[in-house]
C-alpha cells in the first residue's frame, strides 16, 4: 500500500513540473531562433561572417570611332553604383595579418544613360580576396624620413557623438568583376552581354567602438585582360583601364 502511495505522489509531482519544464524549453528554443545568423559586429582580430553596404564610382577611357566634331581623346565611360557585401574574415589577436573573402552584389547606371541611380540595373558583381595588416605596421617598414613626413595617420571621422575610431588597417585585394554591359550594344536587353575582368584594389579600414567598420578604397579594373560573354562576341569600342573609388560600412 505504501509503494502504491509513493508512486501516485511521484506521478503527481511529475505532472506538476511538466508545464514549467515545457515552458523553459520553449523559451530556450525561441531565444535560439532569434539569435542572428550573421553577427552584428565586424570580426576585427577574429574570424567570422560579416555583411555591409557600399557605393562605388568608376571612370576610364574608351577607344571608338567618334561622331563628327568629337575628338576620339574625349571619349570616356563612367558609372556609379550601390550594393551589399557578404564575406568571411580570418584573423587573430596574435597576428599582424588577416584575410577576408568577399562578394559584392550591386547595380549601376551604365555610362550615365539613366538619370541618377537606376534600381533596375545593370547588375554588377565582384568577388575578391583581401590581405589586411595594420597601417602602422606598414609605416614602420618605411624609412624614418618618410615616417616623419607623413606624421601620425589620422583615423576616419566618427559617425556620431560618443563613437570612437581606431585600428586603422590597410588591405590589398585581388578579384574578378562581372558587369552587365548589354546596354552598350544596340538592340540588346539587360542581362544578355557580360564583361568579366580582373580587379585590383587598395583599401583602408577603420574599426568603430560600436562594432562597425568603415572602408574607403581605390582600384582599377582591366577590361583588356577580361572577356565578353554573350550573343555579340566583341564591341565597336575598346575600354581602357577603369579606375574605381568607393566607401562602405560593414557589420
Amino acid at each position: 500500500m505504501k509503494l502504491r502511495t509513493l508512486l501516485y505522489c511521484s506521478l503527481l509531482s511529475l505532472a506538476a513540473g511538466a508545464p514549467a519544464l515545457g515552458a523553459d524549453l520553449a523559451v530556450k528554443a525561441i531565444n535560439k531562433a532569434l539569435t542572428p545568423v550573421i553577427p552584428s559586429a565586424y570580426p576585427y582580430q577574429s574570424s567570422g561572417l560579416f555583411f555591409g553596404v557600399y557605393t562605388e564610382g568608376s571612370g576610364g577611357s574608351a577607344t571608338a570611332t567618334p561622331a563628327p566634331g568629337i575628338s576620339a581623346a574625349s571619349l570616356t565611360t563612367t558609372d556609379a553604383g550601390l550594393g551589399i557585401t557578404l564575406g568571411y574574415a580570418w584573423g587573430s589577436k596574435g597576428s599582424n595579418v588577416a584575410y577576408s573573402l568577399e562578394g559584392d552584389f550591386g547595380f549601376t547606371n551604365f555610362n550615365g544613360n539613366n538619370a541618377g541611380l537606376a534600381l533596375q540595373g545593370p547588375l554588377d558583381f565582384e568577388q575578391r580576396f583581401v590581405v589586411w595588416t595594420p597601417t602602422n605596421y606598414i609605416a614602420q617598414l618605411l624609412p624614418q624620413s618618410v615616417q616623419n613626413a607623413f606624421g601620425t595617420l589620422p583615423p576616419f571621422a566618427a559617425l556620431q557623438p560618443g563613437v570612437t575610431a581606431s585600428n586603422l588597417q590597410s588591405g590589398l585585394a585581388f578579384g574578378v568583376e562581372e558587369r552587365d554591359v548589354s546596354l552598350s550594344f544596340a538592340g540588346l536587353s539587360a542581362n544578355k552581354e557580360w564583361l568579366v575582368e580582373p580587379v585590383v584594389k587598395l583599401l583602408a579600414m577603420e574599426q568603430l567602438s560600436n562594432g562597425m567598420a568603415l572602408r574607403a578604397w581605390a582600384g582599377v579594373a582591366i577590361p583588356t585582360q577580361g572577356h565578353i560573354f554573350g550573343p555579340i562576341p566583341g564591341s565597336v569600342a575598346t575600354l581602357g583601364p577603369q579606375y574605381k573609388v568607393g566607401v562602405g560600412a560593414y557589420f
